[in-house]
């Protein structure tokens, strides 16, 4: 794997993060928007 595509991987698992916080915050439309986007 290339230095590149770890990052992108890295940035997807935050951006999934995110998602699942605000959706346990009762955020679904953002955490949906979050999920898309990762």
């Amino acid at each position: 794997m290339t230095p590149e595509q770890q990052r992108l991987l890295e940035k997807a698992d935050r951006t999934l993060q995110a998602a699942r916080a605000l959706s346990d915050g009762g955020f679904f439309d953002s955490a949906a928007s979050r999920a898309y986007y990762a």
